[in-house]
């Protein structure tokens, strides 16, 4: 299909590429538009990050409510040491995912505004960023270990068990996000 604008030369054409995929090709040469295939997809993308970060966050906020509860009622948890270390680790690693997130929007603000900031002085802060976003996919294999290391607590509820499940669906997701955008990325060629 060709389309020409009305009252002007503007050209758009819908044609098949090599692959037989529908793509946009103007008259502009160095533009051609594409489908994103589905691990690039803007709306499973913000699913999977919003989904991570309203697990982390609602994690973070109901850690003091639940103590508070226990104490309140009395209720003292039977667990093993392992256990509650490893679930402290999580709940760390929680706050340290969404450290990153608010990080990486500061510097993303920061270059948005001044494009200068990109040279030799700002990789450093760029490499914090990395070493964060390592710790955060290394997160991940923590939170699957948690996730079936809830299994073997016998006094644990069945709901914290399907949350421990979608806190390891959190992670891993978020883990899948970093690496499909590149935040975690040895190389700094900007």
């Amino acid at each position: 299909m060709f389309f020409r604008e009305e009252h002007g030369q503007s050209q758009l054409a819908f044609v098949r590429n090599y692959a037989g995929k529908r793509i946009i090709v103007t008259d502009v040469p160095i533009m051609v538009w594409q489908p994103a295939p589905l691990p690039k997809s803007e709306k499973l993308n913000l699913a999977i990050l919003v989904f991570s970060v309203a697990m982390f966050v609602l994690t973070l906020l109901f850690w003091p409510v639940n103590a508070m509860l226990r104490r309140h009622y009395g209720d003292r948890l039977s667990l093993s040491i392992e256990y509650r270390r490893a679930r402290r680790l999580v709940r760390a690693l929680c706050a340290l995912n969404l450290l990153l997130l608010v990080a990486v929007g500061i510097c993303l603000t920061a270059v948005e505004r001044n494009i200068g900031l990109l040279n030799s002085h700002y990789d450093g802060r760029l490499r914090a960023l990395q070493l964060l976003a390592l710790v955060d996919v290394v997160g991940a294999i923590v939170a699957i270990w948690y996730f079936v290391r809830s299994w073997r607590e016998f006094d644990l509820w069945f709901w914290t068990r399907v949350w421990n499940f979608l806190l390891m669906l959190a992670f891993v997701g978020y883990a899948a996000f970093l690496l499909n955008w590149h935040i975690l990325t040895f190389s700094l060629n900007y």
